[in-house]
């Protein structure tokens, strides 16, 4: 008994890993009470440095994955590193929640007859201002140059100015109950019908 007491055994902890290895354990609180146990699968491969891949079971269902490193040291000694702390079913059922959300949104944008859809206005459309994109509203207005009051506005979720022109002088020579009228407009209305 003295001489294996004063042997220093050597752990061989890549030969270890060599193949999966299972354990189970639990967890006591302060009063000594289990509180918890766990089933662990362990496995091993080498990428550089030897990669650890734990999977914990645990007794109320719950599951866990942990990754691991472990660097040889020198002189049988080994330093270990495992960062990587997930908690699977929390994960999964995070990024299921989120596929629900997002093949909510694919049915309405295949719905949506321009094949666009705000999450903060539903309304509200993607145009183009000043080479950059930016989500809400077309506001024309007509305004009166003589007395400088607005006669008529209108606001669309239509992105391009091109078509609007026609549509405003009517308005416009409606409200001021003029048989003609002098428009004046800038380059985004090229189109005169």
């Amino acid at each position: 008994m003295e001489q294996y007491a004063q042997e220093q055994p050597t752990l061989d902890l890549v030969a270890f890993f060599s193949r999966p290895v299972q354990a189970r354990g639990l967890f006591q609180n302060r009063s000594g009470e289990v509180v918890k146990r766990f089933h662990v699968q362990i496995e091993s491969r080498e990428e550089g440095q030897q990669l650890i891949l734990e999977r914990f079971l645990y007794s109320d269902g719950t599951r866990q994955r942990r990754v691991g490193t472990l660097q040889p040291a020198g002189a049988g000694r080994w330093r270990g590193r495992a960062d990587d702390v997930v908690r699977l079913e929390e994960k999964i059922a995070k990024l299921k929640t989120q596929m629900k959300e997002l093949q909510a949104i694919e049915i309405q944008l295949n719905e949506s007859p321009d094949k666009q859809v705000s999450l903060t206005d539903p309304d509200a459309r993607s145009m183009m201002t000043r080479g950059t994109g930016i989500v809400g509203y077309n506001v024309q207005t007509a305004v009166d140059t003589q007395h400088h009051l607005i006669v008529a506005h209108e606001v669309t979720n239509v992105g391009s100015d091109r078509d609007q022109l026609s549509s405003m002088a009517k308005q416009a020579r409606e409200a001021m109950a003029s048989d003609t009228l002098s428009v004046v407009a800038d380059r985004g209305y090229f189109k005169s019908e």
